[in-house]
């Protein structure tokens, strides 16, 4: 199975040197960039069938971003940009997850997630800009259904994955 080995709770443990040149190109501000820089995300992936999700959280800020494998969607961007993105396995082996996301006004945002050894290596690409950051598995991913919140028929309600553009304004 492609996916097997990302599923589960990751912790960042590092960031290379491109991260800020990554978060100027994408337009964050100063305040946001040291405070991002500061904390270490955890990332949950989920897969139920062809659904995946990832929920990204610090503490506090809450990212989730669920998605249906090689279908397009439209989401939106921390920075609160409205983006359709696929994600899909490519390479050889199938083992890293691609995300392409277009309509930023900063370019084509790439993100890859692999696994290599004990780490899961995330590269996002913007532009010529190329940041990588290591997280290192501190868990077993819970079901999915505990991940992801139920929706309740008719409703729009997005899930808590907008707080991030709160601290954005603050910039």
């Amino acid at each position: 199975m492609a996916d097997k080995n990302l599923i589960g709770k990751w912790k960042l443990v590092r960031s290379d040197e491109n991260f800020e040149n990554y978060m100027i190109q994408l337009g964050i501000g100063k305040v946001g960039r040291a405070w991002r820089k500061k904390f270490k995300p955890t990332q949950i992936i989920v897969k139920s069938d062809n659904k995946m999700a990832i929920r990204t959280s610090n503490g506090l800020l809450l990212h989730m971003t669920e998605f249906v494998l090689d279908e397009e969607l439209t989401e939106k961007t921390p920075k609160g940009e409205v983006v359709t993105t696929t994600y899909r396995f490519e390479g050889d082996d199938e083992q890293t997850l691609v995300a392409v996301s277009n309509g930023s006004k900063h370019g084509i945002l790439k993100n890859e997630r692999r696994v290599e050894g004990s780490e899961m290596i995330h590269t996002m690409t913007l532009c010529d800009i190329v940041c990588k950051r290591y997280y290192k598995k501190v868990g077993e991913a819970p079901p999915y259904e505990k991940i992801v919140p139920a929706k309740v028929p008719g409703s729009e309600a997005e899930p808590a994955a907008d707080a991030e553009e709160t601290e954005e304004k603050q910039d």
